[in-house]
């Protein structure tokens, strides 16, 4: 079995950890938004009933 070169594995050790910082971002920026949309329309029905 010929020794593989540690370059394949690092490329592809990055790929793997750049899709999980990604999808991970994605997961951190995604529910506060969706949650101040929340709050805002909450917020703004407030100031119309009073």
């Amino acid at each position: 079995m010929p020794q593989m070169s540690p370059l394949p594995w690092m490329l592809i050790l990055l790929i793997t950890l750049m899709c999980f910082y990604l999808i991970l971002m994605n997961i951190y920026f995604y529910f506060p938004m969706k949650n101040m949309n929340l709050m805002k329309k909450k917020y703004f029905n407030f100031k119309i009933k009073w």
